[in-house]
């Protein structure tokens, strides 16, 4: 048998043009995507041109429109306006607003018409007047007070406001974040949850029993000072569980000396200079002079 040397032979190669078709089919849908992404955030039809502020009844509209346009000004990379609609720095905006302005809770964004940017603003609503520092002076009423909303945030200088409108706290409530050397407490949480809770409990105890409380201070010792309109304080430990004390201060308004105004709350404060309740099942009191 004969033997033939040599190279085998290989199968037919691609031809070049095979291979261009091949890599065009990868790069036109992606070149046709970036430049349709490229179209879309620099051509002017999607580029914010307006801002409108809705439902900021007491921060000003012209401030909001200051920051949120600075935010609009310039571009990402020199390439990428940052007023196009889809690229708009949105949380930027938000966060601006609100370390600004701390007397908004929240900001939404949306289109009008596409091209115009409308903020929506949800302003705190006042709850409570706190007064961490100050008092009486000279037959005036020098104390700083701020506006805080029922989380206990405080928003707005309350020099201005009718404290009696309000239920009043007096003291720090909070930790170094509330302290009387704090500058600008608005921002801030000042108030402590868990207190507001106690204290709305109590108060809401009162209510039912016909008794309004205009004023709640906080002593160093950690203890409630209610003060009652109409007189009379009521002291408690915050420590206590509300339950425990109304059902001790029910049961002592049946003693003897309470009889004379029918057991009732509201008939008895009055003529007391306080009413102490920090004592499990004792009740120390007062009776004005």
């Amino acid at each position: 048998m004969r033997r033939r040397f040599g190279r085998r032979k290989r199968g037919p190669r691609p031809k070049r043009g095979k291979q261009f078709l091949r890599l065009l089919r990868v790069l036109l849908p992606l070149v046709f995507v970036l430049g349709f992404f490229f179209f879309l955030i620099t051509n002017e039809r999607f580029l914010i041109t307006g801002v409108v502020v809705t439902k900021a009844e007491t921060t000003p509209e012209e401030g909001i429109l200051d920051l949120v346009n600075t935010r609009l000004k310039g571009r990402y990379l020199f390439v990428v306006p940052k007023n196009n609609i889809l690229l708009y720095p949105r949380s930027l905006i938000k966060r601006d607003v609100l370390e600004h302005y701390p007397a908004v809770k929240d900001v939404s964004t949306s289109f009008d018409r596409l091209r115009t940017l409308n903020l929506s603003i949800t302003e705190r609503e006042a709850a409570y007047v706190w007064c961490p520092r100050g008092g009486p002076r000279n037959g005036r009423d020098t104390w700083q007070c701020y506006l805080t909303d029922e989380g206990g945030i405080a928003f707005r200088d309350a020099s201005s406001v009718s404290r009696s409108a309000y239920l009043t706290f007096f003291g720090t409530w909070v930790n170094a974040s509330s302290s009387p050397d704090s500058l600008d407490p608005t921002g801030s949480l000042v108030l402590n949850p868990r207190d507001l809770k106690i204290v709305n409990s109590f108060k809401d105890f009162l209510l039912k029993e016909g008794v309004t409380i205009d004023e709640v201070s906080l002593s160093p010792e950690e203890d409630y000072t209610f003060r009652v309109r109409g007189g009379g304080k009521l002291y408690l430990a915050r420590s206590q569980t509300i339950p425990r004390v109304t059902e001790n201060l029910l049961a002592a308004l049946t003693a003897e000396e309470f009889l004379p105004y029918r057991g009732k709350l509201k008939e008895v404060l009055p003529r007391l200079e306080y009413l102490d309740l920090r004592f499990d099942k004792k009740i120390f009191y007062m009776w004005k002079k």
